[in-house]
């Protein structure tokens, strides 16, 4: 929330015309900003198209939008001063949410583009090549005197009767052939062996599979002709700048001014990018890629269709659509081949998505003859219950504390992220790509409160001990002097010199994440009528579950004990379910699978309140 002194300076130049000189400093770029009276510096970058690192979305709750004001720094407010330590206030840090634009005011912004570590395909795709895009070869000949049938009639596969569709760029395409006098093999590219989307002499036609993951995206470059995947590139959702879950960015569209094209453009840039990238790296053009396939949560994939969003904010949480959708790829800015499609997975429900029936598709749960859980560990943790049979699923809310999101030094699995913690090692954390630690991620906060709880500095309440309450007990000296009070809240202390630390706040975020997904797990066993012994496997999804250590997460409950030797990494399921919708036009996903799957919702059982109380202790 704004404190008081804001909202009145912000309601007072609400209606100024006047603009004020901002310059923002980012890596080696300088720009000139106009901003107006009464608008916060966050509002400002971000509407430059800046990236600023945030969770809330510019409401002043995550302390995350950090930037560095080289003129002189406003004095520091209470939000900044409980968020903050002493150097950075020293340097001139502020959140930019919290400072309003003056006159002349010059700001630093970090520029590097953080490395994200994200699960890509690992090995072949295991399911049959049979892609909606394909390319048949015909010899041109060219016409005569005799023989002055158009270029149109002259492709169209004879003695058949059949008429391709096509496009105006596929017709120019076509009538250019009428410029050979000279026999010639001509490939064209056919969709769903109907529409011609083109002429290429490429002789291999590719696709992109996507996860678009709230907090990541990955995406593959797959040969649709040889059924192989190829390059992966991974990177962080550019939506993230607008909050950090889907509540906040809903949040964005409803109350921003062309909220949902400015989050809309945000995303498809991120792909584009992903795009040109992938086809970089294989040495191939865009226009040779014809279809993309996306897997996602309910709210991404309507805000990547630029569809309105805001009921699946609000009881009784209705989407605009679940079934599969396939546009024109240019149709959603996506950049192509011109006549290329967008396809994005089907969902269930407002909160069970894309991405879980792509996960659904990728673990063959839908087949499997035993029961067995998918548990995605994510910001919706949604579960599914089943087999051959059946099919249930919930959606749990779980929060971003495993993101990072929520979490005040957390962060997503970027390079310097903490991922993992063992305290009784010398060295106590180990970061990602071994780089100085910037903040703690999803498998290390579990490693984390797993460790306190084993060390006894961690009540089964959650409640951690305090630097006073040490004395007497056996708590070797290394540790219980990374015990502390920050600003009135017990922490403990991981990196003394970048200050990076986990408090009793961050501490409660995670018993609320994982209280809810176990009380998902338990809801749905209940529903069923069955018990741990009849799971034959449990499969880990989710950005950071292949990372996530089995044994720290069943310590602190989030994975019941009994199953924790069933458990299995599902590596990232929801990008080979894309891509296996990629490669086969009868995968289960096309056929009617997201309706096998009845939905769970867990704020109608009376249960749930009684169990999420129960699974908050560790």
């Amino acid at each position: 929330m704004m404190n008081e002194d804001q909202e009145f300076r912000e309601a007072a130049y609400a209606h100024s015309e006047e603009s004020l000189n901002v310059v923002a400093f980012s890596g080696e770029e300088c720009r000139g900003l106009r901003g107006r009276p009464g608008q916060n510096l966050y509002q400002l970058l971000v509407g430059h198209g800046y990236s600023v690192e945030n969770a809330c979305g510019g409401r002043l709750t995550c302390g995350k939008c950090k930037v560095k004001i080289v003129t002189e720094a406003p004095e520091a407010t209470i939000e900044e001063l409980e968020v903050l330590t002493e150097a950075e206030l020293d340097e001139g840090v502020r959140l930019a949410c919290d400072v309003l634009v003056r006159e002349g005011m010059e700001v630093v912004l970090e520029s590097k583009r953080p490395e994200v570590k994200i699960l890509g395909l690992e090995g072949n795709l295991d399911a049959p090549a049979c892609p909606r895009v394909s390319r048949i070869v015909f010899d041109w000949k060219p016409g005569t005197l005799d023989d002055q049938r158009d270029a149109l009639t002259r492709i169209q596969p004879p003695g058949s009767g059949q008429k391709f569709e096509l496009s105006l760029n596929a017709l120019k395409e076509i009538a250019a052939l009428t410029a050979y006098d000279s026999k010639l093999p001509v490939g064209m590219v056919l969709y769903n062996h109907s529409e011609l989307l083109g002429i290429t002499n490429d002789p291999n036609c590719y696709g992109v599979a996507v996860d678009l993951g709230t907090t990541t995206i990955a995406a593959t470059l797959i040969n649709l002709t040889q059924g192989l995947p190829l390059e992966t590139v991974t990177g962080l959702n550019n939506q993230r700048t607008y909050g950090g879950d889907v509540i906040s960015r809903i949040h964005y569209t409803m109350h921003e001014k062309n909220g949902i094209e400015i989050l809309q453009q945000s995303v498809t840039d991120g792909i584009n990018d992903m795009i040109l990238r992938l086809c970089d790296k294989a040495g191939i053009s865009k226009s040779s890629v014809y279809e993309i396939t996306v897997s996602g949560n309910t709210t991404m994939l309507h805000l990547l269709l630029g569809v309105p969003c805001g009921s699946l904010a609000v009881s009784p949480f209705i989407a605009g659509f679940t079934d599969a959708v396939r546009v024109k790829a240019k149709e959603a800015g996506l950049n192509i081949h011109p006549e290329g499609y967008l396809l994005t997975l089907p969902a269930v429900s407002a909160y069970i998505g894309g991405d879980t029936v792509g996960a659904i598709q990728a673990t063959r749960l839908f087949e499997a003859e035993r029961s067995c859980l998918l548990v995605d560990i994510g910001t919706n943790g949604e579960i599914v219950l089943g087999n051959r049979d059946w099919m249930i699923a919930c959606s749990t809310a779980a929060g971003p504390a495993f993101e990072g999101a929520s979490i005040r030094h957390g962060t997503g699995g970027i390079e310097g992220a903490i991922d993992h913690v063992n305290l009784e090692t010398e060295d106590i954390y180990t970061t990602i790509g071994r780089k100085k630690p910037l903040g703690i991620c999803g498998s290390g906060i579990i490693d984390l409160v797993a460790q306190l709880k084993r060390n006894g500095l961690l009540e089964e309440t959650g409640r951690m001990l305090g630097p006073d309450e040490l004395d007497g007990l056996s708590i070797p000296k290394p540790l219980s002097e990374r015990v502390l009070k920050i600003a009135g809240v017990t922490a403990f202390m991981l990196d003394f010199e970048n200050e990076i630390y986990v408090s009793q706040r961050d501490i409660r975020e995670v018993q609320l994440a994982k209280s809810a997904i176990r009380s998902g797990i338990e809801i749905l066993l209940t529903h069923a009528g069955i018990v741990y012994e009849d799971i034959d496997k449990v499969y880990i999804a989710g950005g950071f579950g292949n990372y996530m250590s089995i044994e720290s997460a069943a310590a602190i409950g989030l994975i019941p004990e009994e199953l924790k030797h069933k458990c299995v990494s599902a590596d990232n399921a929801a990008l080979r379910g894309a891509a296996i919708v990629l490669m086969n036009e009868n995968a289960a996903v096309m056929n009617g699978l997201h309706k096998r799957i009845k939905s769970i919702e867990m704020s109608c059982d009376p249960r749930f309140q009684e169990l999420f109380m129960t699974f908050m202790s560790l």
